[in-house]
């Protein structure tokens, strides 16, 4: 039996020379597979055990609320309550549904000077977070109507509708 440094050309009689080293391969591609599998799972590989400690920054990161978005029509302003009553359809649940969005000092709102010139019937784009049992507006954007001018409702002249005369 011939010895290549440390690879052997055959372990046993009667085995072709390549088997040997074709084996020893098939085993080192097997073991590399389970070990550095766990690496690449799409399981958390930093998850701790029950009971370990998270990181400060991972307890802020968990207590800061979603934002959360909702698109729909105002049905109510309550200016008493400083909140709007908003109808829109969840996809989720292939409902029609409404939900009451309280507005505060930080909220910012587009299209609109204040609460006040938010009328019913108007559509709104509504960021918003959830805080204890409110839904409180981060942003909304009330949605306008483009005005219609005189020029785009009149039928256009006669002299644009002129047939091409070929020769």
């Amino acid at each position: 039996m011939e010895n290549y440094g440390w690879i052997r050309a055959s372990t046993s009689p009667g085995v072709p020379q390549g088997m040997s080293l074709l084996k020893g391969a098939l085993a080192f591609l097997l073991i590399a597979f389970f070990v550095t599998t766990p690496a690449f799972s799409q399981e958390n590989p930093a998850a701790k055990p029950e009971g370990a400690a998270v990181p400060a920054a991972a307890q802020e990161e968990a207590a800061q609320p979603k934002d959360l978005t909702l698109y729909g029509e105002v049905q109510a302003v309550n200016p008493d309550s400083n909140s709007i009553l908003v109808q829109f359809y969840n996809y989720d649940t292939d409902e029609e549904k409404a939900m009451e969005i309280t507005f505060n000092k930080d909220t910012k709102i587009e299209n609109a000077a204040a609460l006040a010139d938010i009328k019913k019937g108007d559509w709104v784009d509504v960021i918003y977070v959830t805080s204890g049992a409110k839904n409180v507006a981060v942003s909304l954007i009330v949605e306008k109507e483009e005005a219609i001018t005189e020029e785009s409702t009149e039928p256009p002249s006669s002299e644009t509708l002129e047939p091409a005369v070929e020769e």
